[in-house]
């Protein structure tokens, strides 16, 4: 499955919208979508409610990067010399997961 269902497409367009590029289910919300910090939680939360999906044991710090100062936080992590953290992609196929199975964790 290539391409994501139209109910994923129409909700992250009615909540986010503005996107030029076709959605496939290995678009990630982060990297491609530019959803992390409070957005995140807030597209999560709206997720789990328009799709009756079970997000009480997602882990929000495993797959986006928090809100703050971005460049600060890269400037000091040069200096400390340590690397950024990774987080694991989410993508719109795992969303339709999570639809199929009642809950993302």
């Amino acid at each position: 499955m290539e391409n994501v269902s139209e109910e994923i497409k129409q909700f992250v367009n009615e909540i986010r919208g503005g996107y030029t590029f076709v959605f496939t289910e290995d678009t990630k919300l982060q990297e491609d979508l530019d959803i992390w910090g409070d957005d995140a939680v807030e597209f999560i939360e709206n997720f789990g409610k328009n799709f009756d999906v079970d997000i009480s044991e997602f882990d929000f710090s495993k797959y986006f990067k928090p809100e703050g100062d971005i460049i600060l936080t890269s400037v000091v992590n040069l200096f400390r010399k340590t690397k950024s953290q990774k987080f694991t992609p989410l993508t719109l196929g795992d969303l339709e997961q999570a639809i199929k199975n009642g809950k993302l964790a």
